[in-house]
């Protein structure tokens, strides 16, 4: 699953892509948003606007359909995905048909707080010029963390009674946060390009291989309105911008 890294400081946010099945991916650019999504899809997986906001966004699943996943037990965990989620809204699609026009993050965070909306479980890092905020999302509850630090957030909840809770429900989602916030604690925001490459960790604990694998790391700068992406055959990051 997804490693994200906010810092408002730097006007960063990022996202190392984790799937457990076969992705591609496309890099998304008009007059209005950059966004990266899964080609052909009708909602983006992160993405930026011409006003400097922008999302980062993982999935919180079941122990139950991770454990499935990770041993590639792939038409099991999406029969187990259908069943916890019937009826749920995805929150990624929700803010992808709103992103393009929003020149802040604060009607974003109101419709989410509102409760109107039940969406499947997600954890999702908002930014503008001035304001970050980490929003944990399932059913009709909504957590919501004003971050003013840097931020490493995987694939489980702090507050939301859903999903892994612990070392032993989803040991990696908690192992690359730990990982994460060690290094980003030691090098900085300097460090976070180097950190989403392949081979940027020992063991590449954050681009990952086998039945969970990384399909590309983003970096949105959001004070330059700018996307740095490296995909799955690539090495280094290629820089998309307004023009």
């Amino acid at each position: 699953m997804c490693t994200l890294f906010s810092s408002l400081t730097a006007g960063f946010l990022a996202k190392n892509r984790d799937k457990n099945e076969p992705t591609e991916e496309e890099v998304l650019e008009d007059d209005n948003v950059i966004a990266v999504r899964t080609k052909g899809g009708n909602y983006y997986g992160l993405g930026l606007n011409k006003f400097g906001c922008g999302f980062v966004s993982a999935a919180v699943n079941s122990p139950a359909w991770t454990q499935l996943a990770e041993t590639g037990k792939i038409e099991a965990a999406r029969e187990t995905y259908r069943l916890e989620n019937f009826g749920l809204t995805s929150p990624t699609k929700f803010v992808s048909t709103l992103l393009a026009t929003e020149k802040t993050i604060t009607p974003l965070v109101d419709a989410f707080l509102s409760g109107l909306e039940k969406f499947v479980g997600y954890n999702i890092l908002l930014m503008d010029q001035e304001r970050a905020v980490w929003l944990e999302t399932r059913g009709g509850e909504t957590h919501l963390v004003e971050l003013s630090e840097e931020q490493v957030v995987t694939n489980h909840f702090a507050s939301i009674p859903f999903g892994p809770k612990n070392y032993e429900d989803y040991p990696s989602s908690f192992s690359r946060s730990a990982l994460a916030s060690t290094e980003l604690c030691v090098g900085g925001t300097e460090k976070l390009f180097s950190l989403l490459l392949p081979g940027g960790t020992v063991g590449d604990q954050i681009w990952r291989y086998g039945n969970f694998f990384t399909v590309s790391s983003s970096i949105l700068d959001l004070k330059n309105r700018r996307l740095h992406y490296c995909g799955q055959s690539e090495s280094e990051y290629r820089t998309f911008q307004f023009s």
